[in-house]
């Protein structure tokens, strides 16, 4: 359950735990206010069509697979992050985090719909949506205490290590949920 929690933090963390930092980025960045804001809107169109692809593909061959390629390239766009110079770069990692991130929020639910039944699935569900709820709200203060203690560029750094554990916890504690004969197939 702590597991599927955070995999569902992943995304309102993703996108609300550096909006403190925009002014610093534009500064750094030597862009303007509305080119960062850019970043925020990239992130909820990666966030948007990731739920759409990830769902549909995990729909076909499983929930494992799908998670763990999304969370490793989470990683590695967050990782990326932390070095870009340009904020076209900035723009496009930010795509990539949102629309990996999404594998978090759509496969939790998905392994809670395919591991519970009756009532247990919407008491499940019910504290996933909790946690929905929760995260956008404390990222921006958890992003402003990220930025007392450094540049902005740490908050991906943690973005990065958060995403690790995740995918080494989710590696080592989820075996598949969806049984091949329950697969979609044919589009």
């Amino acid at each position: 359950m702590l597991l599927l929690s955070a995999l569902t933090a992943i995304g309102p963390l993703t996108i609300d735990l550096y909006l403190s930092a925009f002014p610093q980025i534009v500064r750094e960045l030597g862009t303007t206010e509305s080119r960062i804001q850019l970043t925020l809107t990239a992130t909820l169109a990666g966030l948007a069509l990731g739920q759409l692809l990830i769902g549909s593909i995990s729909d076909a061959i499983g929930r494992r697979l799908p998670l763990l390629t999304a969370l490793s390239l989470y990683v590695l766009a967050s990782a990326g992050i932390v070095f870009v110079q340009s904020v076209e770069m900035l723009t496009a990692l930010r795509f990539v985090q949102g629309l990996t991130a999404a594998a978090g929020m759509v496969l939790s639910m998905a392994i809670v719909r395919d591991n519970f039944e009756g009532f247990q699935v919407g008491k499940v569900i019910a504290r996933l949506m909790l946690v929905v709820g929760v995260a956008p709200i404390l990222a921006p203060t958890i992003g402003a205490q990220f930025l007392r203690m450094g540049s902005w560029r740490l908050m991906f750094v943690a973005l990065a290590v958060f995403g690790v554990l995740l995918l080494v916890l989710a590696a080592l504690r989820l075996k598949e949920s969806l049984p091949p004969e329950l697969r979609r197939t044919g589009g």
